[in-house]
């Protein structure tokens, strides 16, 4: 599981001056609470809409507020909240509200206000629910909004459930011809009904380059609930690393036998000895996006089959470390604003790579409430990196949680200093280059094995920021750190912060060098498949690394052992230009320039 050190709370950014905040699907296809139920419309001429929580691109209930499944029958007509009588101005609901919505369920639309805020009002006016619509601007948005907790949040008793853009049209198009009656329907289902309440995500990064997946395995194992009223046998649970394509590169299975009505039970408590081990290129994954993807099975026929399966992706690249994929329309900051405030992740470094690496840069991507607050243009910010130090448990235990800077944990490596251009716009990438804290020059020499924080500190005025986030899926143990009066394992909910490191080779020269036909490159101009061909006197571990003439790493191929053996790399996504072609050993490198031809 994700955390050790204590969450803290969040808030999460309005939508205010087009500022659009989304939540991506998680793994698990479930929140805190509110998990488990079906949204059923009813509407004119026998129109019936259902949308299931279990499944992406539909509805997503709350962390806080009422919990639709346990509350007493959730059923009433839709009507759109006003902020007066009769009013048609908008339906944000972020005033006091003067119409009587008792025993309604009250449709608003998102942002300008904390959804808390509109659940609020809309329950001091009698509503028994509410459903936030998004408004992104992409009608075919399957992002649903991730309802943080607003100042209100504690006095909130009734249900809130948020849609995606897409669910929200249906319900606009269903609302526009006519009465429409909501019901919110509770399991059980059916007599049958095994779902996937959590399958956990292994990886310890969304994103991360290819030299250092050996720092992750995929482990197998989920949580499976008999949700049904009868017994569910031979139930049967799969994992399964794809390619982007769904085509199956490995897979397992674990059989967990009958589970009982109401019962769950988790996949390492009975085979604890499955593991998906780390891909490399040898078995054909090589940079590129994967899924890892649970997938559960029992006897006869499953009241709701869109449960029976979870699937989150993990994406391999050249040179950078992610804790989200990029699909980034979210951000947040502490609900309470202290004078300053620090986010940031933790990156591992392979110890199995023979070459050496730097930190070259961190990217960040933030967004900015509308005026008074700080613009995009007017933000600054300070980045740092720290290595921590080796005594340091995994789970960071011995880590002083009141230390800031942690001097005593971890020792301040790299620095940088963040202002914004002229034309920054909400949710963009900044790159900002590392300096090297004790020689004051550019790049950060990171030691193999090492952990390193790689962290954004925001401090008055601009502390109003909300730095964007990622959370595709929970990852696993302490994946970032975040300060405010003590350290934690970040905000509640398990946002991953935009806070990305881009690493390269240290050097291209060969200062021991290997004898030149060590390393053969066939042909050479290439423009499709590069072929290197080694020659070495016995098995040797090897590092062998494509990069740009500046160093910036493209491939990463890790080899425990190469004798004279030939290695293919695709170079079709290269741009025409001259190349590295570098292969590291204990006893020495060899380092030799390859052309690219269109």
């Amino acid at each position: 599981m994700k955390k050790t050190l204590t969450s803290a709370l969040f808030s999460l950014l309005l939508l205010v001056c087009g500022v659009n905040l989304l939540s991506a699907q998680t793994v698990s296809g479930g929140g805190a609470q509110n998990d488990g139920f079906v949204l059923v419309l009813r509407g004119p001429g026998g129109q019936i809409l259902e949308y299931d929580q279990a499944l992406p691109c539909q509805i997503l209930g709350t962390a806080w507020g009422g919990d639709v499944t346990k509350t007493p029958q959730i059923k009433g007509d839709l009507v759109f909240g006003f902020d007066s009588p009769g009013g048609q101005v908008d339906s944000f609901l972020c005033d006091t509200v003067l119409n009587n919505y008792t025993g309604k369920i009250v449709v608003v639309r998102r942002g300008v206000c904390a959804f808390s805020d509109k659940t609020l009002n809309a329950q001091r006016a009698g509503a028994i629910a509410v459903i936030a619509l998004n408004n992104a601007a992409n009608p075919a948005d399957c992002a649903t909004p991730n309802p943080g907790a607003g100042a209100t949040a504690g006095q909130v008793t009734i249900p809130t459930v948020t849609t995606s853009m897409v669910v929200a049209n249906q319900i606009l198009g269903l609302l526009n011809a006519g009465t429409v009656e909501g019901e919110f329907v509770l399991p059980p289902f059916g007599p049958r009904d095994v779902k996937i309440v959590e399958g956990f995500y292994t990886p310890s990064n969304v994103q991360t380059p290819e030299a250092h997946m050996g720092t992750d395995t995929f482990a197998f194992s989920a949580n499976v609930l008999n949700s049904g009223t009868e017994t569910a046998t031979n139930v049967v649970l799969v994992t399964e690393v794809q390619r982007a394509n769904g085509s199956v590169i490995v897979a397992d299975t674990v059989f967990l036998g009958d589970i009982i009505a109401g019962d769950t039970v988790n996949s390492s408590d009975i085979d604890t000895t499955v593991t998906l081990w780390p891909p490399t290129v040898a078995n054909g994954i090589v940079v590129g996006t994967y899924n890892l993807v649970h997938k559960v099975f029992a006897d006869g026929n499953d009241a709701r089959p869109s449960d029976n399966a979870s699937s989150a992706p993990f994406i391999i690249t050249d040179f950078l470390f992610a804790k989200e994929d990029g699909n980034i329309v979210q951000a947040s900051r502490p609900s309470t604003l202290p004078s300053a405030w620090h986010w940031g992740n933790v990156y591992t470094m392979s110890a199995a790579t023979q070459e050496q690496y730097k930190a070259v840069s961190v990217v960040i991507n933030y967004a900015t409430n509308a005026a008074p607050d700080p613009q995009p243009n007017e933000i600054q910010a300070d980045i740092s990196l720290f290595r921590v130090n080796d005594d340091i448990g995994a789970d960071f235990s011995g880590f002083d949680p009141e230390q800031f800077p942690p001097e005593q944990d971890a020792t301040f490596v790299g620095f940088g200093s963040f202002q914004a251009p002229s034309d920054a716009a909400q949710f963009q990438d900044h790159e900002i280059q590392l300096l090297d804290f004790n020689t004051l020059e550019e790049n950060v020499v990171l030691d193999k094995g090492a952990r390193y924080i790689a962290m954004v500190s925001f401090k008055e005025p601009f502390n109003t920021v909300f730095l964007s986030y990622g959370d595709v899926a929970t990852l696993p143990g302490v994946s970032d750190l975040l300060y405010i009066t003590s350290w934690s394992g970040g905000f509640v909910g398990d946002p991953d912060p935009y806070v990305r490191l881009n690493i390269g080779l240290v050097s291209t020269t060969d200062e021991r060098p290997l004898a030149d036909n060590t390393m053969r490159i066939v042909p050479n101009p290439v423009s499709e498949t590069l072929n290197l061909q080694f020659d070495f006197a016995k098995p040797t571990q090897a590092t062998i690394t494509l990069a740009d003439m500046t160093g910036k790493v493209i491939t990463i191929d890790d080899r425990p052992s190469l004798l004279n053996d030939q290695l293919q790399y695709p170079v079709t996504r290269l741009a025409p230009g001259t190349y590295l072609a570098r292969v590291a050993t204990p006893e020495g490198t060899l380092t030799k320039q390859f052309v690219v031809v269109k």
